[in-house]
Parts: structure tokens; sequence; C-alpha cells
């Protein structure tokens, strides 16, 4: 992500038709509150340029507690990135879930379709 985030403010001026840069997140990294912390960290130095980043969660990683889950979204989306949940289908499969959880978009597994 900081890779990324980096790149965007560099490049900021020529950027005036990307809509988003995706960054997919990993479980690991939602699970951990160090790991938490050091997103936030790392988007709060960028912010000018957060709403260019879309940060994907796989499906099966936001499904395993949708508590924690919600409560990293919304400080996600209060800092102003998107966030997709990723791989839709390839795990739970239920649309029930959609409605628990608050996020900008919905990436389908191919499998799924």
């Amino acid at each position: 992500m900081l890779t990324v985030l980096e790149w965007f403010t560099t490049h900021q001026a020529q950027l005036t038709c990307t809509k988003f840069g995706y960054v997919n997140l990993s479980g690991t990294s939602l699970n951990d509150e160090k790991s938490v912390q050091s997103i936030f960290t790392i988007l709060h130095r960028h912010l000018q340029v957060v709403p260019l980043l879309c940060i994907e969660i796989t499906e099966s990683v936001a499904l395993h507690d949708l508590e924690h889950t919600n409560r990293f979204i919304y400080r996600l989306q209060a800092l102003g990135p998107k966030v997709a949940l990723d791989d839709f289908g390839a795990g739970y499969i239920s649309f029930i879930y959609l409605k628990s959880l608050s996020t900008d978009a919905l990436k389908i597994d191919d499998v799924f379709i």
C-alpha cells in the first residue's frame, strides 16, 4: 500500500483520469492490530491521494469476524478510500452477508459467474 500511495503522490498531476488503484489487503493484515495501525498511519501520511485508492478485502477474510471487519471498513471510509469485497462467491456465497458489510464495491469471483 505504501508503494502505491507514494507513486500516486509523485504522479498525482498525471492521474486526472484515474478513478482508483486497487490494493488487496491480506487476511493477516486485517486480523493483526499492529498491521491495522500501520495501515492507518500510512493512509494519514498520504491523505491527498487516499481517495484514489480502493482497498480490497477478500470475502473469506471479511466474513471471519463481521464486527471487526465493519469497524475497519468504517475507519477506512472515513479517510476517503473506497473498499471492495473481493472474490465474492469463492467462499461463503451468501447474499445475506452483503447487507452486513458497508463496502463500496463487490468483485465477483469468476467461479461464481
